[in-house]
Order: structure tokens, then sequence, then C-alpha cells
């Protein structure tokens, strides 16, 4: 979470102090892009402790969550990127965010269902719902942009609000629970 930080302050650079529209892609999608592996990273640790919990339900359950995603994706994002994208870059960017959201989501889901009922699950299902919340808004987010219909201080930038509110909201529910 901290590279996603960097990418915030990056973020309120170039609006806050340079008074300009924040390019897409920018300095900040670096940093965005380098919070995923450590998330990963801690995601599959956590998780990988309770490998003994995992069965097909929880497979299944995760696994069509993260697909849903993809679908969407491919269906909204994908075509769009093709068309609409100024460079390789930007395309590839816009198809990234989602598929890496994806994979958050398996995991988040295969948390909150592996623990489900358990003194934890509370802290699962919060990280669960910011995750799925991350998804629909940056699919969303891609979507509009490619189409040029983003400005700064959309209101579509209020949902990454919530996703972080879940997110700090389940870190403290896990450390009031451990």
């Amino acid at each position: 979470m901290f590279f996603w930080f960097i990418g915030e302050i990056v973020w309120a650079i170039y609006v806050i102090v340079y008074g300009i529209e924040v390019p897409f892609p920018s300095a900040a999608d670096l940093f965005y892009l380098l919070g995923y592996p450590p998330l990963y990273f801690v995601l599959i640790s956590y998780l990988k402790v309770f490998k003994d919990a995992f069965n097909r339900i929880v497979i299944s359950i995760s696994s069509i969550a993260g697909l849903i995603v993809i679908i969407v994706t491919s269906i909204l994002i994908v075509p769009e990127a093709l068309i609409s994208s100024s460079n390789l870059i930007e395309g590839i960017l816009s198809t990234i965010y989602p598929v890496f959201d994806s994979l958050l989501i398996i995991l988040a889901v295969m948390g909150a269902v592996i623990f489900f009922g358990g003194r934890i699950w509370m802290s699962w299902l919060l990280i669960a719902i910011g995750f799925i919340l991350l998804g629909i808004v940056e699919i969303s987010y891609y979507y509009q942009e490619l189409l040029g219909l983003i400005w700064e201080g959309h209101p579509l930038e209020l949902i990454w609000l919530w996703v972080y509110l879940h997110l700090a909201l389940a870190f403290y529910s896990h450390a009031k629970q451990v």
C-alpha cells in the first residue's frame, strides 16, 4: 500500500502543485503498478498458512469473482483500448489494472470464504469489498478514460476513497481481533 500512497502523492502534485490534469499514463501509474506485487505477496503468504481450508467451494467462489472482472474487462475495456488508445502503453495500462485487480479480488474473496463465521471474517469481508470496489472503479474509470469522459475531480474518484476506507477498516478490525 506504500506504493499506492506514493502514487496518490504524485497524483496530488500534478493537480495541486502544477495545476494540471494528470496525464495518462503518468508517473503515478508506475507507483500504482508497483503496489500490486507486495499486496499479492502479503495476501498469498497469509492465506498459505490456512491452505488446509482450501476446497473446491472456496476456489470456485473466489475464481468466479475474479473471472467476472476479467470478462467485463474483455468486453468493455479491451476492444475500446484497441480502438481508442492513442498509444500502445495507454491501451496496455487500461487493461492491466482490471486484470491485476481480478487477482486481488480472487485472493480477498478466498480469504472471506475461508474465514466465514470466524473471528477475522469481518476483516476479510472488508478487504474483499474494498478490492471488489477497486475492480469496479478501475473498469469504469478506464472505460470512461478511453471514451474521453473523465475529468479531474470526476465522481468516480470518490470510489477510490471508499476502497481505502474499507481497507483501513479491515486492517483496524484485524488488529483488534488478533
